[in-house]
């Protein structure tokens, strides 16, 4: 006998849960750069995102290209990306 699948409930009627699935942090993580005698170009692209606008309350969405040569440290990217859902 075929079992029929479960029906996702409306976003509407859904349960809000208790924490977002990532904490936002205040923090960067940063590690050693494995080459500082060279330069060379790190790019963290961020194409997903969003935020409210202050003045009219309604959703604005971004992609954010940012480019950096290393000095000692380089940025850890999911870092990164928890740091700017902080500022949403």
């Amino acid at each position: 006998m075929a079992t029929t699948p479960k029906k996702t409930p409306p976003a509407s009627q859904r349960t809000k849960p208790a924490n977002p699935p990532s904490r936002p942090s205040k923090e960067l993580q940063v590690f050693p750069n494995p080459a500082p005698q060279r330069d060379y170009l790190l790019q963290f692209q961020v194409p997903e995102f969003t935020c409210h606008c202050p003045l009219t309350g309604q959703p604005d969405f971004a992609h954010f290209t940012i480019e950096m040569v290393a000095d000692e440290w380089c940025v850890e990217l999911k870092s990164l990306k928890m740091y700017m859902w902080s500022y949403r």
